[in-house]
């Protein structure tokens, strides 16, 4: 169910315990992301089962991302991220015709530019992530080149992903 409250709409939303929660659609002016969510599918409204807010504030939000081999997702959006993996995994993404595989081991953090996807885990394990989306200027614009995380941070980011165990 959605409903337009005075900072946008909101929906609810039943997480994977069953508790039933409010959650809004659009970040709030404040927090307005490059992108819009309606246009460009925020990951926790399009795939619920696999997207779950961890933390939210003015600055970022952090999601966790939680699949089993064989799942898939519906297309939808990130704004410029960080990508922790927790379980190295093999996935597929797609986008406007083209396609990546993505293969990562646990334990590295990665970052993925402003992108729309669509992904499915080919791998033989569950894949589980955590994501830290930016928010405000630093979102970024969405790009049809970008496709999955790179080895290759932001202007002032590291030039290569970083192992956690390092």
């Amino acid at each position: 169910m959605a409903t337009i409250g005075a900072d946008g709409p909101r929906g609810t939303f039943t997480d994977r315990n069953g508790v039933e929660s409010w959650l809004r659609i659009w970040p709030s002016p404040r927090s307005r992301r490059s992108f819009s969510a309606m246009t460009d599918g925020d990951p926790t409204i399009t795939n619920p089962r696999h997207y779950r807010t961890l933390w939210e504030n003015e600055h970022v939000r952090v999601l966790e991302y939680s699949d089993l081999p064989g799942e898939s997702t519906t297309p939808h959006g990130h704004p410029n991220s960080v990508m922790v993996t927790l379980s190295s995994f093999r996935r597929l993404l797609s986008s406007g015709g083209a396609t990546r595989e993505v293969e990562l081991p646990a334990g590295r953090a990665v970052w993925l530019a402003a992108q729309s996807h669509a992904g499915e885990n080919i791998g033989d394990t569950p894949t589980h992530t955590i994501l830290v989306e930016l928010k405000g200027a630093a979102a970024g614009t969405l790009s049809s080149a970008a496709l999955g995380p790179t080895s290759d941070g932001p202007e002032s980011g590291p030039a290569h992903p970083t192992s956690l165990a390092e």
